[in-house]
């Protein structure tokens, strides 16, 4: 008795898909360098989950699990025209930076997500505008970054005094660090996303006190440990 071969699905990557496959990517081989660790294979293969129609993994090594779709994409695509010269690279290290979040104003409080996609070491940047009323005290306000999940708490905080008699508007910045840790790999070697980890930038004050235009930008970073001198 003969088996039949599975039948061929098409899959085309929505612009949500596009991004999970950068995270897929990243999660692979680290970093801003996932396509060139993905392995010695000129070609990428991702597994699509049939129950979201979504890629689920990077297959790095083994195969995809039961029930679950392979499709693969050039890790090299055709050249393309020079671009323009870039900045010296040995003078400001490229990165890669997620899109920063910008809200309306807010009076009082105001708090903002990142998702963090991928494993991998984040540089952690809020910042955000006040203005004021007519302050018949000074108004203390309180700003943080935490993380969400396990492993997560404040990472960062933040007292600054807003002067009834000093300039009646002024700007907030603070930053953190956190990591992301690699997920193990499950079965047949397939490398698992890790799951996705909320951090938050946010500040609260009194309600005379207005946040206006902030962003929080969380961007891959790589760390190097140098040795204590003896």
């Amino acid at each position: 008795m003969s088996r039949a071969e599975p039948r061929q699905r098409r899959w085309r990557p929505t612009p949500d898909t596009a991004i999970a496959l950068t995270a897929l990517a990243l999660a692979a081989g680290g970093g801003g360098y996932a396509l060139g660790a993905a392995g010695s294979s000129p070609t990428i293969t991702a597994c699509i989950d049939p129950a979201t129609n979504q890629p689920a993994a990077i297959v790095t090594t083994g195969a995809c699990a039961g029930g679950q779709t392979p499709i693969t994409w050039n890790q090299i695509g055709p050249e393309g025209p020079p671009g323009p010269a870039g900045k010296d690279a040995s003078v400001e290290p490229t990165v890669i930076s997620l899109p920063a979040v910008q809200k309306r104003e807010a009076r009082g409080k105001f708090r903002v997500r990142v998702v963090l996609p991928a494993s991998g070491t984040y540089l952690l940047e809020g910042h955000v505008d006040w203005t004021r009323k007519a302050l018949a005290a000074d108004v203390p306000a309180a700003c943080s970054i935490t993380r969400a999940g396990p492993g997560g708490g404040t990472l960062d905080t933040l007292n600054p005094t807003i002067g009834r008699n000093g300039p009646f508007a002024g700007e907030i910045d603070e930053n953190a660090l956190t990591t992301v840790a690699k997920a193990p790999a499950g079965p047949g070697g397939v490398q698992q996303l890790p799951a996705p980890v909320s951090v938050f930038f946010g500040c609260t004050a009194r309600t005379t006190i207005t946040f206006r235009d902030w962003t929080f930008t969380a961007t891959p970073v790589k760390v190097t440990s140098v040795p204590k001198p003896n």
